[in-house]
């Protein structure tokens, strides 16, 4: 059983309260700025996390980055396809996707953020009744790293395909749907990152990224030769 589902099913017994911050759709900055302030006053826990300084980013702390990420997210998002489901999903998912590392960093486990993240985020998303296939999506978007391996080479195009497939099953949405969604996240918040959009990614004069690596072209044309 997968970490987050054993998180979810021991938080059944906790008290449910309604879904203030339900899955929506957000089009502008102040309503992702609501949104930190609604997940702050529900979560201690969670508001001191946010304060915390991002290592790779000594100015800015957790909160200045997932901001920094929604904006870029609004930038891409009007130039892709994204499902109205993901798109519902994608405020929280770049809230919270971060929420684990300062714990990670202090254990010295930077590289296992998701072991802190994910049960974390299941448990706020069970707390304020979200459902199950919405916590789903939301962890996939948090946790699938085969966008970063594919970059740096440590999987090869079809071995992410194969993965992507997995995962939109268990999703129950296609492997464009969940890729087109996950590809909007990863840009956004990879991209936000100075040191990254300036190696790994061109820029569009309309501040839109594109990353700079034919694997993802080799990625798309498995997802396409799918459909056949």
């Amino acid at each position: 059983m997968p970490i987050w589902a054993e998180t979810h099913k021991s938080c059944q017994s906790l008290f449910i309260v309604e879904p203030q911050i339900g899955p929506q759709k957000m089009s502008h900055i102040s309503d992702f700025l609501n949104l930190i302030i609604k997940i702050k006053s529900i979560s201690e826990e969670f508001k001191i996390a946010f304060s915390f300084y991002n290592e790779n980013e000594k100015k800015l702390t957790i909160e200045d980055h997932v901001v920094d990420v929604f904006s870029q997210y609004l930038l891409e998002k009007d130039k892709r396809t994204i499902s109205l489901s993901f798109q519902n999903i994608m405020p929280m998912a770049i809230a919270l996707h971060d929420i684990g590392k300062p714990k990670a960093i202090i254990n010295g486990r930077r590289d296992l953020q998701h072991l802190w993240t994910i049960p974390m985020v299941v448990e706020f998303l069970t707390k304020i009744g979200w459902d199950v296939l919405d916590i789903k999506k939301c962890i996939a978007l948090i946790s699938f790293s085969g966008f970063g391996e594919l970059a740096q080479r440590q999987k090869s195009a079809y071995e992410v395909f194969v993965e992507i497939d997995k995962i939109s099953q268990e999703l129950k949405v296609t492997p464009w749907e969940f890729y087109r969604a996950k590809k909007a996240f990863y840009l956004s918040d990879a991209g936000s990152y100075s040191q990254l959009r300036n190696t790994v990614f061109f820029e569009r004069t309309n501040k839109t990224l594109y990353l700079r690596n034919f694997n993802f072209l080799e990625l798309e044309y498995w997802l396409t030769e799918s459909l056949k």
